[in-house]
């Protein structure tokens, strides 16, 4: 417990000290308010028309003492905070107005940031960028100091600011567009983040959404994949699948859950997640047909198994196959279709229709799906996955929603991108698409042709232009309509599409090595490497200290930070050997002699590359006390980006597995298909009546999620795009709620509409 001079108390939870140390002995410190708050319009009991502090407060903490090596640890300290409270104008030492809570609303209490001075210097500074005043008039505001020593809070000193003025709703003046800059800078600049744990549970709202989509999508007789199913031609299916009502069933069903669950739910991430599965769960129970004692009579009269009876589907095709090599004269009679080469998105769920009226069942496949010629061809070594496609989408709808959601008040501010060291959800997004493009970028090293190493430094260049040229572009347009910036994030001109479009070119670097070493190991080799420079070669202390006077120093930030964001496009790389093939193992082969999915074997792999993860993050976090820093993408945030997203990969094709449990392949089906045939052939010639039909057609992976993944860079920039316009010409730091959840939807929605639109136009931009 400590007490300020001004008989003002405050209550603290007593705790232990974390990662750094503390100092053996006080320090002398002296507070410089650094931005004088000058006015702010008061704000009521409700978030509603709340307009923070006009500037924000800033108040400098600096040293007395010469300086030493011993005193720059204070400015990177967690052990120092302020607390801010309202006082009157005219005596600014007497007693506060109101208790906090009652005076002020917002972030009244500030940890110590280490930021860049206007000279590049580093200093230590409290940033109060989002506090508001309660009460109308003229204040000041009282800055008071704490530091944790010993387990106990101690009040050094305080400072009290200029004379503030508090506005009415009617009088309060219009703030100038420079102000309003700082303000937004400020809004973004110096926050620590959240817990893994509370971002992993957000993002699970991807996870849930796709299990309750599936389920509508499976049971409910009147969804569109149901309606697809009972179409008679295959143009009226893909009207069906590609029109309005589909798009709407998967915007409401997988897009809002996403954008509710890190604005309005957020602080229920967890019952949100929870109740989306419970509403599936009962959707089955209600609507779901009870039709496992009918697939057992059909897998019966007809004698094919998958892979939940004695034998798989995988042994019956190869027994099937033995049959046509010792009959072919009874094969060539046939003229009922085989399996066509799978589709891409086909080895996912099916759909069960029985039709009443006959004894008799055949087994039937859609359309779209077989072909005329008798021998059945192979399957695509690296078919599109339901489950890596849903992925895959479901984290770039997260991204796009969080660009311009950070904007927003409704945004919880422990989700935005932490100053230096912590975790957020805008971090563990940044790692995420790095991940997931390198995940993609496999499909290409699974070809057996190799070319010569200047063809693929050509290719790579060809990929890496036009994301060098979205970043140049990017810079350019910031600094012509003077938007906002944060410096510390990647530095002076340095942005994210620079960074993506350089890693195909070092990719390109390491490929020559693939024959001999994992990328995965070759990850993990850069990272610790790149660590080994921070922690023992002074890279670190470069970072975060070292002035900025040349191009190297002005974007620090960026160009060091690519190692590590190299490291985790590697590892993604390699888990996509593991998961594109329908073979794990084919890319360590070279060949596969049966390409057939082995989802149960893929999801042994992934569990076995997540354990090693996981151990490896509890080494760099637990047990080198790394803490993780997006800034510098060092090696414990390596780990925790490849370790959540292994997991959340192996989440999505558990979903699948249990969502197509007890049902047969596409292969075993058509081979049913060309058995049943022939064997109710002659019964429905002699009663004269048409066989029931049996419909186990494979479903799709989501149409909206699917439009998306085919162009996912172009829906990027699109987001970025769109966020820049909504921010010039709202401002968004003073939205209320309601009208914050009315722009995110109407801006997600545009941007899953023109995804939809490409997709039924055929358009594939290629950047």
């Amino acid at each position: 417990m400590g007490k300020s001079s001004s008989a003002v108390s405050y209550c603290f939870v007593s705790g232990q000290p974390g990662n750094v140390r503390s100092f053996t002995r006080p320090l002398s410190y002296a507070l410089f308010i650094r931005q004088q708050p000058r006015q702010a319009k008061v704000c009521g009991a409700r978030e509603r028309d709340r307009r923070p502090i006009d500037p924000p407060p800033i108040v400098q903490l600096t040293l007395t003492e010469p300086s030493t090596d011993r005193n720059k640890d204070f400015l990177q300290s967690p052990y120092l905070f302020m607390c801010c409270n309202l006082v009157h104008a005219e005596d600014p030492e007497g007693e506060i107005v109101a208790p906090a809570h009652r005076a002020l609303a917002g972030t009244v209490v500030s940890s110590l940031n280490r930021l860049k001075d206007v000279d590049n210097s580093d200093g230590g500074f409290f940033v109060f960028g989002d506090m508001s005043v309660r009460m109308e008039g003229r204040f000041r505001l009282r800055f008071t100091l704490f530091e944790l020593l010993e387990g106990r809070v101690h009040h050094i000193m305080s400072t009290v600011s200029n004379v503030l003025t508090v506005h009415s709703s009617k009088n309060f003046p219009a703030e100038s567009a420079a102000a309003y800059k700082a303000r937004k800078e400020a809004w973004v600049t110096g926050w620590n983040g959240g817990s893994m744990t509370e971002a992993t549970l957000v993002t699970a709202s991807a996870l849930t959404a796709f299990i309750l989509w599936a389920c509508i999508q499976k049971y409910h007789p009147k969804s569109p994949a149901a309606r697809a199913l009972a179409a008679g031609s295959r143009q009226a299916r893909t009207k069906i699948r590609y029109g309005a009502a589909s798009f709407l069933v998967d915007f409401c069903v997988l897009v809002m859950p996403m954008l509710l669950g890190c604005t309005l739910f957020a602080d229920y991430a967890y019952l949100w997640s929870f109740a989306t599965l419970v509403f599936a769960s009962v959707l089955k129970s209600i609507v779901g047909p009870n039709d496992n004692e009918v697939l057992k009579r059909e897998k019966k009269r007809f004698k094919w198994k998958d892979s939940d009876d004695n034998f798989t589907a995988d042994e019956q095709d190869d027994n099937d196959e033995e049959q046509q090599e010792k009959k072919p004269a009874e094969d060539a009679a046939s003229s009922m279709p085989l399996l066509q080469e799978q589709e891409p998105e086909q080895d996912g769920f099916r759909q069960r229709k029985v039709q009443r009226g006959s004894d008799h069942a055949t087994l039937q496949v859609d359309d779209s799906t077989v072909h005329r010629k008798l021998k059945p061809a192979k399957l695509e070594e690296n078919p599109h996955k339901i489950f890596l496609s849903v992925y895959r989408a479901g984290m770039m709808l997260l991204t796009c929603i969080a660009i311009l959601a950070v904007d927003f008040p409704i945004f919880p501010r422990r989700f935005g991108k932490v100053e230096v060291y912590g975790t957020s959800l805008m971090d563990l997004g940044v790692g995420s698409f790095v991940f997931s493009s390198g995940v993609v970028s496999a499909r290409g090293y699974l070809k057996k042709e190799t070319l010569p190493f200047m063809k693929q430094m050509t290719i790579a260049l060809r990929t890496s232009i036009p994301l060098l040229i979205l970043g140049l572009g990017r810079y350019i347009s910031t600094k012509g309509v003077d938007y906002q910036e944060h410096v510390t994030e990647y530095g002076m001109h340095w942005n994210f599409f620079f960074t993506l479009g350089f890693l195909p070119i070092f990719v390109t670097l390491f490929r020559s090595l693939a024959g001999y070493i994992r990328f995965s190991i070759l990850g993990t080799a850069v990272a610790v490497v790149y660590q080994c420079f921070l922690t023992y070669g002074g890279l670190e202390d470069f970072i975060q200290n070292a002035p900025r006077v040349d191009i190297i120093s002005m974007n620090k930030e960026g160009i060091f930070s690519f190692a590590g964001y190299l490291a985790i496009f590697l590892v993604g790389v390699d888990v996509g050997l593991y998961v594109l093939p329908n073979d794990p193992y084919f890319f360590m082969r070279k060949k596969s002699n049966k390409k057939k999915p082995k989802k149960g074997k893929l999801a042994m792999i992934l569990l076995s590359l997540l354990f090693l993860l996981c151990l490896g993050f509890t080494t760099s976090y637990g047990i080198l006390r790394i803490p993780v820093s997006r800034q510098m993408a060092n090696l414990s945030y390596f780990f925790w980006v490849i370790t959540f997203n292994t997991g959340y990969i192996l989440c999505f094709l558990l979903a699948e597995i249990a969502i197509t449990y007890n049902e047969p392949s596409a292969l075993a089906i058509a081979r049913a298909q060309a058995k049943a045939n022939l064997s109710t052939a002659a019964s429905s010639k002699k009663n004269q009546r048409p066989a029931a039909t049996l419909q186990l057609p494979p479903l799709n992976c989501p149409p909206l999620l699917e439009a998306v993944n085919r162009n996912g860079l172009a829906i990027f920039l699109v987001a970025n795009v769109f966020t820049g316009l909504v921010n010039m010409t709202f401002k968004t730091l003073d939205i209320p709620n309601t009208q914050a959840m009315c722009i995110l939807t109407a801006y997600i929605a545009t941007v899953s509409a023109l995804a939809w639109t490409w997709q039924v136009l055929g358009w594939k931009l290629k950047l």
